[in-house]
């Protein structure tokens, strides 16, 4: 008999022992809260921020898109003159305006640095960026004494890689263009 008590006081000691280890592996393993941020950049065109909640989840993205274009242009050089009959150059025109271009379905317009024809007629925008420069032309003369200031409007298509050479006539409204590639100057300009 006494060998049946201590088997049984023993299998109990046991249990208690089972019962205790269960309840500290319970504590040790039992769910926490806990929260945890991480933060992903790249330097390329898109920075996801992501938060991580245990037992919830919460996710904000930002993205920032970029266009592919083939290549910049040079910009436009551009010529005005008057008098149909006998073309003279302008001197003095003011040319403002600005580059756009269209990227992801969202309109992108840079503003020209203003230039001034110069003796020969000649303007330089070689302001780079894509699409259409779209140019403001005002020349101001005297007329029987009286200052008279002309405004023009004036579009001018550009491509990868080329100056757009560019020949305005404002008596006649007359417009020629052609390109040259891979040069910073139009094979007209002296």
């Amino acid at each position: 008999m006494k060998q049946n008590g201590i088997g049984r006081t023993a299998a109990s000691l046991l249990l208690v022992i089972v019962v205790l280890a269960a309840s500290l592996a319970y504590a040790v393993v039992a769910p926490r809260t806990s929260t945890q941020t991480v933060t992903q950049s790249s330097t390329t065109t898109q920075i996801n921020t992501v938060t991580i909640i245990v037992n919830q989840s919460s996710r904000t993205t930002v993205k920032t898109t970029s266009c592919a274009v083939s290549g910049p242009t040079i910009g436009v050089m551009l010529r005005v003159l008057e008098d149909a009959s006998h073309p003279t150059p302008v001197v003095g025109a003011q040319i403002t305006g600005q580059n756009v271009g269209w990227c992801d379905d969202a309109q992108q317009v840079s503003v020209l640095q203003p230039v001034t024809t110069n003796s020969s007629g000649w303007a330089s925008l070689l302001d780079g960026g894509f699409g259409i420069y779209d140019l403001s032309i005002n020349y101001s003369y005297l007329d029987n004494g009286a200052s008279i200031t002309d405004h023009y409007s004036l579009s001018v298509s550009t491509q990868p890689l080329t100056v757009s050479c560019t020949v305005f006539n404002i008596t006649s409204g007359n417009v020629t263009t052609t390109l040259s590639e891979y040069s910073p100057r139009c094979p007209m300009v002296p």
